[in-house]
C-alpha cells in the first residue's frame, strides 16, 4: 500500500500514539560500544609498543608482522571512533535546530560533516565555532593517524654481544705433539737434545714447508657470528725468525779469486755464525743456485743440581743464493747474497682482536722474547725421562710449557737433508739436489720467506691444540625502537573523540524533547516544514512521528513515490 502523504497525523500510522522519548541510554549503545572499542584498540596499540620497545624484532612471534599489526590496531581504533563521532555530529544537528531558528543549509552542513573529511572541512570553514566543529576537526585529524602510527617504530640493526662460546681464538700455552725421544733414561737436557727421534711432529714439518712455499695457513679462529671480539689481551706461544744479510762478512773471509772466472770452481763459504755453505760451480757445466745450511742452537745450563735452564733458541739457518748464468754457469760473488736467520720460541701478545667473516684483525701484536726456562718433568709429556719438558715463566705471561722432544724434532728437520742442502743450475752437477732451495730459487726476499715460515709454525700450534681464548660473538639483530612523540596526535584524536561523544551524549540527555534521530534521512522527511505567515523567512520543522520506534515502524510500512 502506498501512502498518500508523509504529512498524515501519527494516529493514522499507529494505534499507540504516545509522545514518549526513547531512553537515551539504550539509544546510544552502538556509539558507546564503538568509542569503548576505539579506546581498547588504542590501548592495545600502546601495549604492543611498550612490550616491544628496545627488544629484538624476533621476539614478535605473531603471524602478522609488527608494523602490520600496529596498522590494523590503529585503523580499527580510527574506524570505531568514527562511528561514534559521525553519529554524534548527526544527532547534534537536531539539538542545533532545537535551540533556535537556523538556516536550512545547516542541515546539509551537518549531514555532510557526518559523512566524511570533506564535509567536516566545509563545516569547519563555515562554522569554526561550536561543538559540531570539534567532531569535524577530529574527523579531519584522523586522516593522519595511520601515518603517525607508522612513524612510531623504526626497525634498526643493532649489535648484540654474547659470551656464548662461539668466538674462539687459538692461544697455545703448551707445545706437545707426537714427537718422542727414544726409550731409556735421558740423563740430562743436553743428552735429550742430542738423542735421535723415534717419532716427529709431522704436522709441524708440514707447516714449515707450507710457510717457505707461502701456502695458506690454517685458520686460527672460529667465529660463528657476524663478528667476534676479543676484548682481553691474548697471549700464545709462537715462533720468530730474525734474519740478517751477512754477505759482506762472509765474502770478506773468502778467496774471491775462486769465483767469477773460468779458472775457479768456487769453494765452501763460512758465515759469521759458523755455518758452512757450498758455493761451487763448473764453467759451462753447472753452478750452485741455492744452498741452505743449519745448526742447532739448543742449549742448556745447569745452575745447580736441581735446576737446568733451557734457552728458547732452536736453530740457525744460513742461505746462499746467487743469480744463475745460463751461458757459462759461473758464480759471481757480486751477484750473490748470504743470509743468516735464527729461529726461536717467543710469546705473542695480541691486543684488540676482532674478526669479520674470514678475516682476523689484530690491532696490536707485541713480540715478547722468552728468558731461559726451567727443565721439568711433566706427566703430560713422555714418561720414563728425568727431564722431558721446559717451562718458561715470565711476568704478565701464562706459564709456557714445551716438550724437549718437540724442540729436538724441529732442529733435526732443519739440519737434515729434508731442509738443508743445495740445488744447482746446469747439466752435470756433482751431486743430486737436496734441501728446500727450490722455495727460494725465484724470490730474493729471503727474510720475508723465513718470517712467513715462523708465522706458519705459530699458526700450526694455535690451530692444532685445544687451548683457546674465548671472546664475544657479535650478531646484528633488528631491534624495535619506539618514538613516542609520534603517538601524540593519535592520543589527541582519541581523547578529543571521547570528549566530543560524552559532550553530545550529555546535551542529548538534557534536550529531552529531541529524539535520537541521528543521521536518519527518513527522520528528515518526516519533519514537515511549515510557515506561520507572520514572520517572513521563518519556518518550523514539525515531526509527524513522535519516537524512533514509530519512525522505524513507519519506514517499514509506508511506500512512497517521487512525484
Amino acid at each position: 500500500m502506498e501512502a498518500d502523504s508523509l504529512n498524515q497525523q501519527p494516529s493514522s500510522l499507529s494505534d499507540n500514539n504516545q509522545e514518549v522519548k526513547e531512553g537515551t541510554s539504550w539509544g546510544w549503545t552502538l556509539e558507546v560500544l564503538s568509542i569503548v572499542g576505539s579506546v581498547g584498540w588504542m590501548v592495545g596499540c600502546i601495549a604492543i609498543l611498550g612490550k616491544m620497545k628496545d627488544r629484538p624484532l624476533s621476539d614478535w612471534t605473531f603471524f602478522l608482522s609488527l608494523p602490520a599489526t600496529l596498522a590494523i590496531f590503529a585503523t580499527a581504533s580510527k574506524l570505531t571512533a568514527a562511528i561514534a563521532v559521525s553519529a554524534c555530529i548527526s544527532q547534534y544537528k537536531w539539538i542545533h535546530f532545537k535551540k533556535a531558528p537556523r538556516r536550512l543549509v545547516d542541515l546539509d552542513l551537518f549531514d555532510s560533516a557526518s559523512r566524511g573529511p570533506l564535509g567536516s572541512l566545509i563545516l569547519l570553514c563555515r562554522r569554526p565555532k561550536g561543538i559540531a566543529s570539534i567532531g569535524a576537526l577530529v574527523t579531519i585529524l584522523a586522516l593522519a593517524l595511520d601515518v603517525f602510527v607508522q612513524q612510531v617504530i623504526k626497525l634498526k640493526d643493532q649489535d648484540v654481544f654474547k659470551e656464548d662460546g662461539r668466538a674462539i681464538l687459538g692461544a697455545v700455552h703448551t707445545w706437545n705433539s707426537t714427537s718422542k725421544l727414544p726409550g731409556g733414561i735421558v740423563s740430562d737436557v743436553a743428552s735429550a737434545f742430542r738423542a735421535p727421534l723415534d717419532e716427529s711432529d709431522v704436522p709441524m714439518q708440514g707447516a714449515i714447508y707450507r710457510g717457505v712455499f707461502r701456502l695458506q695457513n690454517p685458520p686460527v679462529f672460529q667465529c660463528n657470528a657476524s663478528r667476534c671480539i676479543w676484548d682481553d689481551p691474548v697471549a700464545t706461544l709462537g715462533f720468530q725468525s730474525i734474519c740478517s744479510d751477512v754477505s759482506e762478512e762472509t765474502f770478506r773471509n773468502a778467496n774471491e779469486s775462486l769465483w767469477g772466472n773460468f779458472a775457479g770452481k768456487g769453494q765452501n763459504l763460512t758465515t759469521p755464525g759458523g755455518i758452512t755453505l757450498p758455493a761451487t760451480f763448473s764453467p759451462t757445466s753447472f753452478q750452485t743456485a741455492v744452498t741452505i745450511g743449519a745448526k742447532s742452537l739448543l742449549s742448556s745450563t745447569v745452575t745447580d743440581p736441581n735446576t737446568t735452564l733451557v734457552n728458547p733458541d732452536l736453530v740457525r739457518i744460513a742461505l746462499f743464493k746467487t743469480a744463475t748464468n745460463d751461458s757459462n754457469y759461473v758464480v759471481y760473488l757480486n751477484t750473490s747474497r748470504v743470509f743468516e736467520c735464527d729461529l726461536k720460541m717467543v710469546a705473542y701478545h695480541y691486543t684488540n682482536v676482532s674478526s669479520s667473516g674470514p678475516h682476523l684483525t689484530i690491532v696490536r701484536t707485541d713480540t715478547i722474547p722468552l728468558s731461559p726456562g726451567i727443565a721439568t718433568k711433566d706427566t703430560r709429556f713422555e714418561s720414563g725421562k728425568i727431564y722431558n719438558g721446559v717451562e718458561y715463566r715470565q711476568e704478565n705471561l701464562p706459564t709456557l710449557k714445551v716438550s724437549l722432544a718437540e724442540m729436538r724434532a724441529v732442529t733435526a728437520l732443519f739440519t737434515s737433508s729434508r731442509f738443508s742442502g743445495s740445488i744447482f743450475k746446469g747439466l752435470a752437477p756433482l751431486s743430486a739436489p737436496s734441501g728446500m732451495g727450490d722455495a727460494f730459487r725465484t724470490d730474493w726476499q729471503i727474510p720475508a720467506i723465513f718470517e712467513n715460515m715462523a708465522q706458519s709454525m705459530t699458526d700450526q700450534l694455535r690451530s692444532s691444540y685445544p687451548e683457546r681464548a674465548y671472546g664475544v660473538s657479535v650478531n646484528q639483530t633488528i631491534f624495535v625502537h619506539v618514538y613516542w612523540e609520534w603517538m601524540i596526535l593519535p592520543l589527541i584524536v582519541e581523547v578529543v573523540s571521547i570528549a566530543f561523544v560524552v559532550t553530545v551524549l550529555i546535551k542529548s540527555r538534557k534536550a529531552k524533547d529531541v529524539q535520537l534521530w541521528k543521521s536518519s534521512a527518513v527522520a528528515i522527511l518526516a519533519h514537515g516544514l511549515s510557515f506561520d505567515g507572520v514572520s517572513p523567512g521563518m519556518g518550523t520543522l514539525g515531526p509527524n512521528v513522535q519516537s524512533v520506534g514509530e519512525l522505524e515502524d513507519m519506514s517499514k510500512r509506508v511506500k512512497v513515490k517521487l512525484g
